[in-house]
């Protein structure tokens, strides 16, 4: 993207969950929004931490671990979405990719996999993550850019 945030988001941009900076707010410095982005887990089910482990700048992480008893106890699943984000400070954009996976397990054996569902026992809704983060590095006057790779 090209010139200042917020020009040249189309259609197709705001359909994949691209925003432009808040219109009237110049954009901060990378490390103001890096901290404000830092602290929004607190408190939630879900954490953002340093990303240099997958090879970005952030990273939300919401695991959950479902057990299941009865029948079949001593099995169990759990399951992580990552919201993976880099920033580019010469755009002021934060492009960001979502990933979903899970690994099962049975005692004394585990098989991971990847999997678009997210298994049973709990709720999950991806904007509960994706909507703060957006809305935080929107409000800092940075666009938040779908990136399918990063």
């Amino acid at each position: 993207m090209s010139g200042p945030p917020g020009v040249g988001m189309g259609l197709f941009d705001k359909l994949i969950g691209s925003r432009p900076g808040q219109p009237g707010i110049a954009p901060v410095p990378a490390g103001d929004l890096r901290a404000a982005l830092l602290v929004l887990g607190d408190g939630e089910p879900w954490q953002v931490r340093d990303g240099a482990d997958h090879g970005c700048d952030l990273v939300a992480e919401w695991q959950i671990a479902v057990e299941r008893h009865g029948a079949s106890s001593g099995q169990g699943r759990k399951t992580a979405f990552l919201i993976k984000m880099k920033f580019d400070p010469a755009a002021h954009e934060v492009r960001h990719n979502n990933q979903q996976s899970s690994a099962s397990w049975r005692t004394g054996a585990s098989s991971a996999n990847r999997s678009p569902s997210a298994g049973p026992g709990y709720s999950f809704s991806s904007s509960d993550m994706t909507d703060p983060l957006r809305d935080t590095v929107t409000g800092h006057g940075w666009g938040w850019k779908t990136a399918f790779k990063l």
